[in-house]
């Protein structure tokens, strides 16, 4: 639709590159809306779209068209305003459950450290007392072993105290036969005594 010189080409390429033309300002709209504003669109009159949603006026100005125009623009605003104003809504009661959430979560960690403090504390309290039941168990085996060499020794003492009875009433048991032996000898020399001596003592005595 643009006709030039050859040398000027590249200046009218860089300048309208990025221009769409179209019939009517509603199909430069609705295309322009497509294509999320990102290029030029100019109507045959001589209206303009330009990239970001702005509008300008052409060579020819229609009063019923800019109003049209600009009615189109408040009605496609509001929606975009309302679709927006739905996002936000979704974002904020997203972000609002984001919070309740990472407040459970937060709750159910305090408990949890809570619960893993007190199992630190029973197993703090568990350990001492393992420990403190090794120490008496060692202590009781210390005494046993003590007790166990006391036995040996006393085992041994009475052994020795057992031999020794025996030996004194081994010595008790030959006394008292030297003892029977020494009576039953002292009455034979009596005997002898009495058979050996003369009459005239006998009756003297008598």
């Amino acid at each position: 639709m643009v006709e030039c010189a050859p040398n000027f080409r590249d200046i009218i390429t860089n300048l309208l590159g990025r221009t769409v033309v179209v019939d009517n300002i509603d199909n430069g709209i609705e295309l322009s809306r497509k294509y999320q504003y990102g290029f030029r669109v100019v109507t045959t009159e001589g209206e303009v779209l330009n990239p970001g949603g702005s509008m300008t006026g052409g060579s020819q100005p229609s009063k019923t068209s800019s109003l049209l125009s600009r009615n189109r623009i408040i009605k496609e605003l509001d929606e975009r305003i309302q679709v927006l104003s739905a996002k936000l809504q979704e974002i904020e009661e997203a972000c609002r459950n984001k919070v309740s959430d990472i407040n459970r979560v937060e709750n159910e960690l305090r408990l949890l450290q809570k619960e893993r403090q007190d199992m630190e504390l029973t197993v703090l309290r568990e350990e001492q007392r393992i420990l403190s039941v090794k120490n008496s168990i060692e202590e009781l085996k210390s005494k046993q072993d003590m007790l166990s060499a006391e036995k040996k020794e006393l085992l041994k003492n009475i052994e020795t105290i057992d031999g020794e009875i025996l030996l004194e009433r081994k010595r008790i048991d030959e006394i008292e036969q030297d003892i029977e032996n020494l009576k039953a000898t002292i009455e034979e020399r009596q005997e002898k005594r009495k058979k050996n001596r003369p009459k005239g003592m006998l009756s003297m005595q008598t």
